[in-house]
């Protein structure tokens, strides 16, 4: 009460009020005006499911093609093929070859039944481009690890997909996210994918797309190295 009173008194403060009372509605409208903020939308997204939709169509992606080397042979059987003396490399090609035609059409069948839906794009042709170069690359990725290191190999497939939810800004910017998170980010395929993917569903800005998929496509590098060079040193 002293307090207040002693406000009253303020010159500053009854230029406000327009007389020697504390006009409250005055008091908190110019209390309130800071804090009013102006948002313009400069990519806006027409709903909380096309937001959600590239972290949801990356695990899609991710567990469809973990699921190829789970039920697929990963493994040439070498029966009838005695004479044509294939080589560790053109084996896993030929294995890598059989199961991308289903991993692109996994890829196809995933980004079209997100359009289908009612996902937001601002570019379906590279949406869907983008959904196939994503399902190519989780595939060459879970099937380095799976030929490679077998069950063990399969193991690590699940563990990254447990690190890759939280760790790739997909349900929260990454800078809200605790630290070994946001010191995982960089490192997981799931962050390039997703922001990709977000390009082609709000809007293109300086390159990001091009940026983002080339930084993908080096996993898919780093796993045919480690299928190609270091798999053939541990088979049997």
């Amino acid at each position: 009460s002293t307090d207040l009173k002693a406000l009253g008194s303020v010159d500053m403060l009854r230029s406000l009020t327009g007389d020697s009372s504390l006009d409250t509605e005055k008091i908190a409208s110019f209390m309130q005006s800071p804090t009013v903020i102006d948002t313009k939308n400069v990519y806006p997204i027409n709903s909380y499911g096309s937001g959600m939709a590239p972290l949801m169509t990356n695990l899609a992606l991710w567990v469809g093609a973990f699921a190829f080397v789970v039920i697929f042979k990963v493994e040439v059987d070498d029966e009838g093929l005695e004479d044509l003396d294939l080589t560790a490399s053109e084996k896993y090609f030929a294995r890598y070859m059989l199961l991308g035609i289903m991993g692109a059409a996994q890829g196809t069948i995933t980004t079209i039944g997100d359009l289908l839906l009612g996902v937001q794009t601002v570019n379906a042709p590279l949406f869907v481009l983008t959904g196939i170069i994503t399902s190519l690359v989780y595939l060459s990725i879970t099937f380095a690890l799976s030929t490679t290191f077998m069950h063990i190999g399969k193991g690590l497939c699940v563990a990254l997909i447990i690190v890759q939810i939280p760790g790739a800004s997909g349900l929260y910017p990454i800078e809200m996210m605790p630290k070994f998170f946001r010191m995982v980010y960089p490192f997981v395929p799931f962050s390039y994918s997703i922001d990709a993917f977000r390009e082609t569903i709000a809007g293109f800005y300086d390159g990001h797309w091009l940026k983002s998929i080339g930084t993908l496509l080096l996993f898919a590098v780093a796993a045919f190295f480690i299928g190609l060079a270091i798999r053939p040193l541990l088979v049997n």
